[in-house]
């Protein structure tokens, strides 16, 4: 995640899914060492929020992750900045409905990395399947890491 991250020059992050923050500590040091940004992290178990926030900040991170806590289809309903990555590791029936409410603001060449579509083959179905629709504007395909990785490119918008 990180040199991807690193890699496409992210500056805006969101992840849907933050649970103890142990991916947002990889997502903020990319941001951080591209000259600053922001990582969105959503989730909501509270316990989760209070120890994905420590963890960030026993990183020294906290200046580039704000946690929201709650329902992500609230919490990132009035978010508008323009994203580059998205990681997508949160509850699976939510998945698609999170990535439509990102879309619009993914920008071309943003990634969309989305974990356990193998696992969760027949929840995140029509997810994958809209990822790997061209109408959709995203390039994409399934990697075989651990339980099945979505790795999507947005070349376009919609059509």
């Amino acid at each position: 995640m990180y040199l991807i991250a690193r890699s496409i020059g992210a500056k805006t992050i969101v992840e849907f899914g933050t649970s103890f923050g142990i991916s947002t500590i990889y997502l903020a040091t990319a941001v951080r060492d591209n000259g600053g940004g922001v990582v969105i992290g959503t989730e909501i178990v509270h316990e989760k929020v209070v120890q994905a926030r420590k963890n960030v900040a026993e990183a020294g991170l906290e200046t580039y992750v704000d946690i929201r806590e709650g329902d992500a289809l609230e919490t990132l309903k009035t978010f508008n900045k323009t994203v580059d990555l998205v990681l997508i590791d949160g509850w699976t029936h939510l998945a698609l409905d999170v990535l439509k409410i990102l879309d619009p603001l993914i920008r071309p060449g943003g990634i969309v990395i989305s974990d356990n579509v193998k696992i969760f083959k027949d929840s995140l179905k029509s997810y994958v399947d809209f990822l790997q629709n061209p109408a959709n504007g995203y390039r994409s395909s399934t990697l075989n890491l651990n339980g099945g990785t979505e790795f999507s490119i947005k070349v376009k918008e919609a059509s």
